[in-house]
């Protein structure tokens, strides 16, 4: 079943990034560059931030066993030009537009869904935040092990990739950084006996998504260019239904290893080549903790609305 090929991806990311982490190398840490290294882990952290919001927006399409799906965000209207606004607090809003049509172009034999570009925009005017999504999802339904060519009543887990992933470009625009990421995701969202039929409504996220990034950053010191590669895991992230009313996970991790090469422009010119893991847990509330782990651990506190990280020590 392809849900659990999905955990059976994560497991293996884990090992590539652990690999990954024990090969870290860079430039030996001088007077001049161990403000670098601080500002190397606030980076990590930011970036990190970015990416849980923008996969807790990912997973905000939560089946409800009839085939609809919920909107993250309560309390949305349509505007006159068709496009659905869900205010959030601090000022930020979530817009899509008009959703693309989803097509099942090989059935009998291939019961997935596979749909246009659809883009997603996340605002907040202060501080500043800006993010474009544009995604192309794919999508296919399960019972009991068996591919569904549409949701009903026993509809237990549905899966989001399938062989090729789902493929998300993101520009994000900070007022300290600004970057772009290439990502491709593979995800399911599991419920048993199933969505229709589950007391508690609580939905389980799995899965992974590979990401290459490139970001600029503009320290009180330090500017630093990265370039490289992110593996993220979304490990039994566990949503309360509706989702409408509860945007936050209740439970579960986004676990993250960060492995790339930086350019520092400050007293000096530094290069080298960093390695990161970055745990983020969720509680359901709209704040979570996120750890950065390398030489030393950071611990700080992620606003899951703004994706703003702050409190580090």
């Amino acid at each position: 079943m392809e849900y659990r090929n999905a955990s059976a991806a994560v497991g293996a990311l884990m090992a590539l990034a652990a690999l990954s982490a024990c090969t870290s190398s860079g430039t030996a840490v001088s007077p001049n560059s161990q403000g670098l290294q601080t500002q190397i882990s606030t980076d990590v952290a930011a970036s990190t931030g970015q990416a849980v919001v923008t996969d807790i927006q990912e997973t905000g399409d939560d089946p409800s066993g009839d085939g609809t799906y919920a909107a993250m965000m309560k309390g949305y209207g349509v505007s006159a030009s068709g496009i659905v606004m869900m205010p959030h607090k601090n000022a930020t809003s979530v817009a899509y537009g008009d959703g693309p049509s989803c097509t099942q172009t090989g059935f009998p034999e291939d019961l997935r869904w596979y749909c246009g570009a659809d883009t997603a925009t996340i605002s907040n005017s202060s501080p500043l935040v800006a993010d474009t999504l544009i995604r192309q999802r794919n999508y296919e339904y399960f019972a009991q092990g068996v591919a569904q060519s549409v949701p009903d009543t026993m509809t237990d887990s549905v899966n989001f990739g399938g062989a090729n992933g789902v493929p998300v470009y993101v520009a994000i625009h900070r007022s300290r950084w600004h970057g772009v990421s290439h990502r491709v995701r593979n995800h399911s969202v599991v419920d048993f006996p199933s969505f229709a039929k589950d007391t508690l409504m609580q939905s389980t996220w799995i899965g992974n998504t590979l990401a290459t990034d490139t970001a600029a950053y503009t320290g009180t010191i330090w500017s630093v260019n990265y370039t490289g590669v992110a593996y993220d895991t979304t490990y039994n992230v566990i949503f309360q239904r509706p989702r409408g009313e509860n945007p936050f996970p209740i439970s579960g991790q986004f676990r993250r290893w960060a492995n790339w090469s930086y350019t520092a422009n400050g007293p000096s010119t530094l290069t080298g080549t960093i390695s990161r893991h970055i745990v983020v847990t969720y509680n359901g509330t709209d704040n979570a903790e996120l750890q950065v782990i390398g030489t030393t651990t950071l611990t700080c506190t992620i606003n899951l609305v703004t994706g703003d990280v702050s409190a580090c020590q």
